[in-house]
């Protein structure tokens, strides 16, 4: 039977067939042939009942998340990509509809965010992250709604924050503000080690991971730069044994600390 010519005969058949015995393939099917109809509750049915028969399947997780984009829930779409991903990362359904969902999710956050509800924002941006950390726009606004668009922090704004951090050592959110006002002070350092404790307790937080990751990058080039420029001073202007030891043993516990984070082990390896 073509669904392409005659998709509801298609229909039709895969109902026959359910009635002998639902299957999560026909379900799969027919869900499909109802999202290219614009039918989408029908669709929305029959994935979820595929999903309840064959749960974690990424043809039905990718199915399903393209069928909650065309009803515009972009969160699920982006729950559903992930797990799909996270099987499969080289699925041709799920690539296809990749750009799409960052995009959904980077545009319902912000709907989120003008009508004041920082914390859903937040949320899909944080999944819009997680799927592509790369993205600068999606970066620069939950930048943009953690950190403000302000200055600086003051020492008793960032001691607050601390506090606060160290007070609820699992609010993630609670760290991310702490976060984004070290970084503006480029005090990536104390970032790095801040959220390799909050790992030690939550080490499969993704969140986390794609936050540190861009940390990691920022600290490399700076104990690089740092080494390069003592070693040229050093050159032209040999100092006594003693201040060299001292400035060795900075450098090293820098590099340890670069090391030590997950992407220096991995850049390092």
């Amino acid at each position: 039977m073509s669904r392409d010519k005659k998709p509801r005969l298609a229909i039709e058949a895969i109902r026959r067939a359910c009635d002998l015995g639902e299957h999560w393939q026909f379900l799969l099917e027919r869900a499909s042939i109802f999202e290219e109809l614009g039918e989408l509750e029908q669709a929305n049915r029959d994935i979820e009942r595929a999903a309840e028969i064959r749960p974690g399947h990424p043809d039905i997780l990718f199915d399903r998340a393209e069928i909650a984009f065309e009803r515009k829930d972009y969160e699920a779409a982006g729950r559903d990509l992930i797990a799909g991903l996270r099987i499969d990362p080289t699925d041709s359904d799920g690539r296809r509809i990749f750009k799409r969902v960052v995009q959904g999710l980077v545009y319902q956050g912000w709907e989120h965010h003008k009508a004041g509800r920082k914390e859903d924002a937040l949320r899909l941006l944080d999944l819009a992250a997680e799927l592509d950390p790369k993205n600068p726009e999606v970066q620069q606004r939950r930048i943009f709604l953690i950190a403000g668009a302000g200055s600086t922090a003051t020492q008793d704004q960032i001691s607050a924050l601390a506090a606060k951090a160290r007070s609820a050592p699992n609010d993630f959110r609670a760290h991310q503000e702490f976060d984004y006002a070290l970084a503006k002070q480029g005090r990536f350092a104390e970032v790095i080690e801040m959220w390799n404790e909050y790992l030690s307790r939550h080490p499969g937080d993704g969140r986390v991971l794609v936050v540190k990751a861009n940390r990691d990058r920022a600290v490399l080039p700076r104990v690089v730069d740092e080494m390069t420029t003592i070693r040229r001073e050093d050159e032209l202007h040999p100092k006594p044994f003693g201040r060299l030891a001292e400035r060795a043993r900075l450098i090293a516990r820098r590099r340890r600390q670069y090391q030590n984070s997950r992407h220096g082990r991995w850049l390092m390896a």
